[in-house]
């Protein structure tokens, strides 16, 4: 009697361990798998990518070939988006499961466009405003008017946002359509904190360097200098002592500069100088007054705070005293 007793036991505890084995197996088990797939098209841009939805680091290259591969997409059901990035997107549903091959293929159709303008507050210019779209791995700079065009989108509801380092962040909501498209504009709210005269004539050697996210060499006579910052359409845009210069890269959009003198020659203002060269540029930029460095101006908006625009020495020769 003992002896099948044990019998029954021995085969209870064999039948227990199976099916511990075969739920740990369970495909429908939360956890991360692998999903492969192709566009219908067969053919991507370089740019084109697809994306799971609600989990905007799970994004994906898509090869010319129209194929791609997604690492540690979790278990479930699962919406991706693609964008072919040839006018062409995809939305599909799928549902992932663990130790399987998970393998899908999107029909594109006719990719949505969205257009607008950024508008910063206060100023008549939007210089280096992104535009994103939340969740999709597709961005782009507004123009120098604000202008911006995505495309190739998947349609469906979205959340549009606008960044720029001196304003906060603007936001609209947009639904896309497939072969239409939308418009909407955003507005950006000045920060009163936003430093943006400080970014002025800062040293740089590439634009991380500026909180404006802009380093321009700035050309006086035949020497230059890197500095940091802000876009303008027009002077009006720009601090008192700085003019909207062109951009000779971008025309029809410029850059806050110091008025006929270097960054340099500003920084160097009151120093002590044995000659002018030591004040700016060169010997034609800042100017050795008296033992200290100074610079030319045409008014006393050209000079430093709590100093004038006055004559020194020969007639039309104005210098910040």
């Amino acid at each position: 009697m003992s002896a099948t007793i044990r019998a029954i036991s021995i085969l209870a505890l064999g039948l227990g361990a199976s099916c511990v084995g075969s739920l740990n197996n369970d495909p429908y088990l939360p956890g991360t798998a692998r999903v492969e797939g192709r566009i219908s098209a067969g053919i991507a841009a370089a740019d084109a990518w697809v994306v799971v939805l609600g989990h905007p680091e799970l994004v994906a290259a898509i090869g010319a070939d129209g194929r791609f591969t997604i690492e540690g997409v979790p278990t479930g059901e699962v919406e991706l988006a693609a964008s072919t990035g040839l006018g062409q997107a995809a939305r599909e549903q799928l549902l992932v499961l663990r130790d399987v091959e998970n393998r899908v293929e999107l029909t594109p159709v006719a990719g949505a466009s969205a257009e607008g303008l950024a508008i910063l507050e206060g100023q008549s210019f939007s210089r280096r405003v992104e535009v994103r779209i939340a969740g999709l791995p597709t961005r782009v700079l507004a123009s120098s008017s604000g202008h911006f065009t995505l495309g190739s989108l998947p349609p469906g509801c979205f959340t549009l946002w606008a960044d720029h380092v001196t304003h906060r962040q603007g936001e609209a909501e947009l639904c896309l359509v497939a072969g239409e498209t939308s418009s909407v504009d955003l507005q950006l709210a000045a920060q009163p904190d936003a430093a943006t005269d400080a970014a002025l004539c800062s040293p740089c050697q590439d634009s991380s360097a500026c909180a404006s996210g802009w380093c321009f060499a700035h050309l006086e006579e035949e020497e230059s200098e890197q500095v940091c910052s802000t876009g303008c359409a027009e002077d009006a845009d720009c601090p008192p002592g700085y003019r909207c210069e062109e951009d000779e890269l971008d025309p029809g959009s410029g850059a806050c500069l110091p008025h006929e003198v270097s960054c340099s020659a500003r920084a160097n203002f009151g120093a002590p100088c044995d000659a002018s060269e030591l004040c700016g540029l060169s010997e034609s930029d800042g100017v050795c007054l008296e033992g200290r460095c100074t610079f030319e101006c045409d008014s006393d908006l050209d000079c430093p705070d709590d100093t004038r625009c006055g004559e020194q020495g020969e007639p039309d020769h104005t210098l910040c005293l």
